[in-house]
């Protein structure tokens, strides 16, 4: 096997250290799920802003049970802001100025699955140009519309989304090492992030990864539980690996390369 080495400790801007952002979102589940008879749907963060450290959009995901096409209705479909209802969706195909404007419903064939994203028209902004506004902490998700032959169905779906100070995580008590990767990094997922438990003193992050420090992503993916980063380091194994770590207050870029 390859050795590595740490080739370089870079900020966002290739720097020393930078303030980065003292916070991360804990969202807990990071995706829910509900089922009935009809269909099963789900949803989960997306389209994560670098700028404002926070999530725009939900991905939602539907399947068809039945045997019969369904609709999805967006003219009943809500979003859902602090466990209140506030207004409709926009998704690809939708003009900014015609967001709140009556949608044709999406039809889920018989036993398919459906995907969208989606985000919330009241986090629509303009100020030159058209922006998203980042989803706030809160109790937040979609009330869903679904409609058969003979029924219309409704179902909420509840992400609980809260800001956590880094400081905060890495102050508490370091777990079991889940998974320790060719790179001589052990981590553990039990505090709802990915935290660096052991560093092996003959892996090529010793010295520069330390334990105690927050793995966010991994060559610019957002890396949120230790599945995720198995299945990242695994399939990078021989390359070079672009971490982006927090420690305290600062974040830092962390290249890893072979010789």
């Amino acid at each position: 096997m390859k050795k590595f080495a740490i080739a370089i400790i870079m900020l966002f801007t290739f720097g020393c250290a930078s303030a980065g952002p003292k916070y991360t979102w804990k969202i807990e589940p990071f995706s829910q799920k509900v089922e009935n008879e009809y269909f099963s749907a789900s949803i989960s963060p997306t389209a994560f802003d670098y700028t404002w450290n926070g999530y725009e959009a939900f991905e939602l995901t539907v399947k068809n049970k039945t045997g019969l096409d369904i609709e999805l209705d967006w003219n009943k479909t809500i979003y859902i802001e602090n466990n209140q209802t506030k207004g409709g969706f926009m998704f690809e195909g939708v003009v900014y100025k015609d967001r709140n404007n009556p949608k044709p419903p999406d039809i889920i064939f018989a036993g398919a699955d459906f995907k969208k994203t989606i985000w919330p028209n009241t986090l629509v902004s303009f100020y030159r140009s058209w922006s998203h506004e980042i989803i706030p902490p809160g109790q937040n998700g979609v009330y869903i519309t679904i409609k058969t032959n003979e029924n219309e169905i409704k179902e909420k779906i509840i992400l609980n989304m809260s800001k956590v100070l880094m400081q905060d995580i890495q102050s508490q008590p370091l777990g079991v090492a889940k998974y320790d990767d060719w790179a001589g990094i052990g981590v553990d997922d039990s505090i709802g992030f990915v935290r660096v438990v052991t560093v092996n003193s003959g892996g090529a992050a010793f010295s520069t990864i330390l334990q105690g420090d927050i793995i966010l992503e991994i060559n610019r993916k957002r890396i949120r539980n230790v599945p995720e980063y198995i299945a990242a380091m695994e399939k990078l194994k021989g390359s070079s690996v672009l971490y982006l770590i927090s420690r305290g207050v600062n974040s830092y870029y962390v290249v890893v390369k072979p010789k």
